[in-house]
């Protein structure tokens, strides 16, 4: 079990040196503290997940919400899911179907671009107002905290649903002066984390993270200082931990230093050693897997996804 915080403006300047040491993890409002809270958490060891507070009345409005909430996490690593927070009276007077409608538009969105996604809700949103395909489709964050709220968990209000349970609003924790809401999750994310790959085809945080634990580089789930020219042949690659520049890559990825000194080694790679994973790195990339006996597509140059299933398969198995 994950414990951590969600946190918004109302938490002013937090001091993440010392909240990090008692949180796993933060999810963020998207408001004008975003860009603050996220350079702390993640600077700190926190990982993130982020929520939106819907103010959407139609689908057009929330295909907006879903584009700036994606604009504002580009090139950051959001590990746990993106969360959309719907309890307004004005969308409960819509009904069933336009809150599923809403709530489909954002999240489909959100989630074509590699994130996680869910529904942040208390029991009795959860009970009345949403659809029961959005409870088949999507995972959700529960609220339920006793009207007596201390900080403290009480397990008679555990939800029996739902991925993460919100339990109080009055908590305590070092590095913020004011109440800050508490959350537990049931598991870690990204949820391959902790194991043994999904062998899925997507370049994202848990492979990064796993590739970085194997070469014994810096594992902090992302593939930093990438050329924006570069990313047409990383196609498989999770947008929210390949962080791509214009200028000033300064040095590139290490995990990708390390991937082109081996396989300059092994005779697969003759380009500079700079951390830029481009066609070349990739090609090398691709013989070595074929000569390792994981991949047997073609030797292209792109990073497609039968590529990154046979790499899963050889980090599951080293």
């Amino acid at each position: 079990m994950e414990n951590g915080i969600d946190v918004s403006k109302w938490q002013g300047n937090i001091d993440w040196a010392q909240a990090g040491k008692a949180v796993d993890f933060a999810i963020l409002n998207m408001d004008t503290s975003f860009e603050r809270n996220y350079s702390g958490a993640v600077s700190n060891g926190v990982l993130v997940g982020t929520y939106k507070y819907c103010s959407a009345r139609n689908t057009s409005e929330a295909a907006q919400e879903a584009a700036g909430v994606i604009a504002a996490m580009k090139g950051k690593n959001i590990t746990y899911p993106v969360f959309y927070d719907m309890e307004e009276n004005f969308i409960a007077d819509l009904g069933k179907p336009a809150i599923a409608e809403l709530a489909k538009t954002f999240l489909d969105a959100v989630a074509a671009e590699g994130y996680a996604v869910g529904i942040y809700s208390n029991k009795n949103w959860y009970n009345n107002y949403i659809d029961q395909s959005l409870k088949d489709k999507y995972d959700f964050w529960i609220a339920s905290v006793p009207a007596n709220d201390t900080g403290e968990m009480k397990e008679s209000l555990r939800p029996s649903y739902g991925i993460g349970w919100q339990y109080s609003w009055k908590g305590s924790v070092p590095g913020i002066t004011t109440d800050v809401d508490l959350d537990v999750f049931y598991e870690a994310f990204p949820k391959e984390a902790a194991g043994v790959l999904t062998v899925d085809g997507s370049f994202g945080p848990a492979t990064v993270r796993k590739s970085q634990e194997w070469r014994k580089t810096e594992v902090d789930g992302v593939v930093s200082n990438q050329p924006e020219s570069n990313r047409k042949y990383l196609c498989a690659a999770y947008t929210g931990c390949w962080i791509f520049k214009k200028s000033g890559y300064g040095g590139g990825s290490e995990l990708i230093r390390a991937l082109q000194s081996d396989f300059k080694t092994l005779g697969y790679y003759t380009g500079a050693i700079d951390g830029w994973c481009g066609k070349q790195t990739v090609t090398a990339w691709q013989k070595w897997l074929q000569a390792e006996g994981y991949y047997t597509g073609a030797i292209d140059g792109s990073m497609g996804p039968q590529m990154v299933k046979a790499f899963q398969r050889y980090l599951n198995e080293h």
